[in-house]
């Protein structure tokens, strides 16, 4: 969905009247919001890390209007754009606010659900 929003709003990226800071805090309030929506109750593995780190760069390439083709190192777009890569923080964050805030409740399922116990005695068998 955030690729989708992205692709969107392609009149934006490619206005060459519109700063690059301008354009980075619109990435952040309009992209990244629908990106990450609902990602508290994401399961992460290393592959979905990998695709959050390989979407935000598909997002600033967007930004300065550079193809795939064109051989430009990740390094050198974040250095170019003055930011660093911080999505997957946020995400992480995000998520670890969550678990805070289940886990102080006093008796509700979720916080069963999320510390794995479960009431009761399982029968043999």
């Amino acid at each position: 969905m955030g690729r989708s929003v992205m692709q969107s709003l392609s009149s934006i990226w490619s206005s060459k009247d519109i700063s690059i800071t301008t354009k980075i805090r619109l990435l952040k309030a309009l992209i990244w919001s629908v990106a990450i929506y609902g990602c508290e109750g994401w399961t992460f593995y290393s592959k979905d890390q990998k695709y959050i780190d390989a979407f935000e760069m598909w997002c600033y390439r967007r930004l300065l209007r550079i193809p795939w083709t064109q051989h430009k190192t990740n390094e050198w777009i974040l250095g170019e754009l003055d930011v660093a890569t911080e999505l997957l923080g946020r995400v992480k964050s995000l998520k670890l606010g969550y678990y805070g805030h289940v886990t102080r409740k006093y008796e509700s399922l979720e916080k069963e659900l999320i510390q794995g116990y479960a009431p009761g005695n399982r029968s043999r068998g």
